[in-house]
This record gives structure tokens, sequence and C-alpha cells, in this order.
């Protein structure tokens, strides 16, 4: 009877992480993830092994004005008016050793456990009761710092939306064409966070950074 029990209690925890191990979709491609995930993210173009769980995390979360941390843009300038020619490139730079907007030290730090960070301890405590994660079936997940790049315009919200680890982004020929087609002035807003496993960090945001506008023409 003993022996029975056991074996019961072992496969109800295959069961539990069979299902907390579902499948996993990461991107290390430039281009829409349309096949699985949430479908009102299917257009954002994900750069630099970013994951749709990722970003999922980033924009459940709510946001902090930290501009220096989440994001200034070195390049275009402000209103800048960009040649249509060809497509530019955003870059950016960040600085968390800068103080917040809100007059706080670097980071905002406090002794208490955040919500994210105690769901990247419980996550590496579910590692201990199943197998690893589909990694090899779906790509690594995210680990370390990424940004989320808004552009948009009072008649298309959404109308290029950019997921990526790198430090800059010069659109391929169809994002550059929706922005062209923008026909006005586009707002850029860029949001960062950082990541252990797919899962914010504590302090790690997300924190917004510097909004721009400009125009293609």
């Amino acid at each position: 009877m003993a022996v029975r029990r056991f074996l019961r209690s072992v496969a109800l925890v295959a069961l539990a992480s069979t299902i907390l191990y579902a499948p996993s979709c990461s991107s290390d491609k430039t281009t829409p993830a349309t096949d699985e995930g949430d479908p009102a993210l299917a257009d954002v173009v994900y750069v630099g092994g970013t994951t749709d769980e990722a970003l999922d995390q980033l924009l459940a979360a709510d946001t902090d004005p930290w501009d220096w941390a989440g994001g200034l843009f070195d390049m275009p300038a402000n209103h800048a008016v960009l040649p249509a020619a060809t497509p530019a490139t955003f870059a950016w730079h960040v600085d968390s050793s800068a103080p917040q907007g809100g007059g706080a030290g670097a980071g905002g730090a406090s002794g208490a456990l955040t919500p994210a960070d105690s769901g990247v301890r419980w996550a590496s405590l579910l590692q201990l009761f199943g197998p690893e994660r589909t990694a090899s079936a779906h790509g690594a997940p995210l680990n370390g710092e990424a940004f989320f790049l808004v552009f948009s315009t009072p008649s298309s919200p959404t109308l290029l939306r950019v997921f990526t680890t790198q430090l800059s982004y010069t659109p391929d020929a169809d994002a550059w064409k929706k922005l062209i087609g923008a026909g006005g002035p586009i707002t850029l807003d860029i949001t960062s966070g950082i990541f252990e496993n797919n899962l914010l960090t504590q302090d790690g945001g997300p924190h917004l950074g510097q909004t721009l506008t400009f125009t293609v023409q």
C-alpha cells in the first residue's frame, strides 16, 4: 500500500511538471512571431533572442518613469525629419546608476521581496520537480536586459513594435514601409526590463525611457 501511494505521488508530480513546462516560444527572429502566443502581440518584431514570454512579463508589470534606465536616444534627434530613401537607425543608451526622475536612488532598491523576484525563485524551485524547459525546441529563455520599442501615431497606436536585446534597431524593408506610410509625426517610446529565465528580476523594471517624435518623408 505504501509503495502504491508513493508511485501515485510520483505520477502526480510528473503530471504537474508536464503542465508547468508546456512548450515555450522564444525567438531570435527579426520577423513577427505569428505562429503561437498572444494574438495581440502577433505583429511584434523579436530581435536578439527575446521571447514572447518575457514580453508578457514586461507588459503585465507596472512601469516606473526612469528614463536613464529605460533608455535615452542617441539617434535620431527629437523632432527629426528622416529621409524616406534609406531606413534610419534608432540607437539608445542606458545608465542605471543615474537617479530616477522621482528622486529615488539608483534602482529604487528595497529590502522587500518583489513579486518578480518571488517568481524567479519559484521558477527555480519548480525545476527540482521536472525536466528542463524545452529550450532545445523553442530557444533559450531570455536572460539579461531587453528593450521594447513602440512606434505609434494617433490613428495607429501599434504601428510598429520591436522587442530587442540590442542597443540599436534598423527597420527592415517591410518595417520601414510602415513608418513611411504613417504620413505624419511618429512617436517612439522605449521601455527596458532585466530578465532571468523570462521573468523580470527584482529592481529589473520595467523602466519607462525617453519618448521622441520624428517624421519620415
